[in-house]
């Protein structure tokens, strides 16, 4: 009888001790780890800042960051974040991932020679590279028939980013004429314009210079160097003595 008692004890001790332990357990390391898991947060805005300092906050924030796409974007220095999923503003969980898109910066390609090409097929061309035309101009050239482009501002072969952008010149063919520009300097204005108009150009802006040492009206300055070669009919403006 008394060894019945004395195990009854004992088995009451132990299921003393037990359940003490099971309410400890529950009390500091079951309810605090449920309790937890229930606590949400506000989120952030992670966007339009380095990557580095968007891992910092997120970790701040007891967040995990995940890239999960890189895009182009040339305007951006590289690795700065463009989205964030979810967006700034909603409650989420700690612990949780947060979804990161960030830039590649810029990407670069090579120029191509678009010299001898005509301007439909250059525009192709520059299409599949995300590059563009910036401004045209013609000109006359004696190499290219007209149409084709006789000059561009990039260099082929050059590396540069994509969407950037390039000045062409595009050929009108060879000169009807070749005008040469006389020479005018040390002339009277009056002899001045008889010379540019029987080479077959035009008398452009007259300038007055204060001059005490060269006889009045004295052509000192002209638009166009002596001797140069135009292929259109231009106006030759000049500086003469006041």
């Amino acid at each position: 009888m008394i060894e019945k008692i004395r195990s009854i004890i004992r088995f009451g001790i132990a299921f003393l001790v037990v359940t003490v332990v099971l309410v400890l357990l529950m009390d500091q390391i079951v309810m605090p780890f449920y309790v937890s898991q229930g606590k949400t947060i506000t989120l952030q805005d992670v966007r339009n800042i380095s990557l580095s300092r968007a891992q910092g906050k997120l970790a701040e924030m007891e967040l995990d960051a995940v890239v999960l796409d890189s895009v182009s974007a040339p305007d951006l220095p590289p690795y700065t974040v463009i989205e964030q999923q979810p967006l700034p503003g909603n409650l989420v969980k700690k612990g949780r991932a947060i979804f990161l898109t960030i830039s590649k910066g810029k990407e670069y390609v090579q120029m191509p020679n678009l010299i001898g090409k005509a301007y439909t097929e250059a525009n192709l061309i520059l299409d599949q590279l995300n590059l563009k035309v910036k401004t045209t101009e013609y000109k006359y050239d004696f190499d290219k028939p007209s149409g084709v482009i006789c000059g561009q501002s990039i260099s082929p072969g050059i590396a540069v980013a994509k969407h950037s952008s390039l000045s062409i010149w595009i050929s009108n063919g060879p000169p009807v004429k070749i005008y040469q520009v006389p020479d005018l300097f040390g002339i009277p204005l009056s002899e001045a314009r008889r010379r540019i108009r029987e080479a077959g150009l035009k008398v452009g802006q007259i300038s007055y210079v204060r001059n005490e040492e060269l006889t009045p009206m004295t052509v000192i300055n002209q638009s166009h160097p002596r001797g140069s070669e135009v292929y259109e009919i231009i106006q030759i403006d000049l500086e003469v003595t006041q």
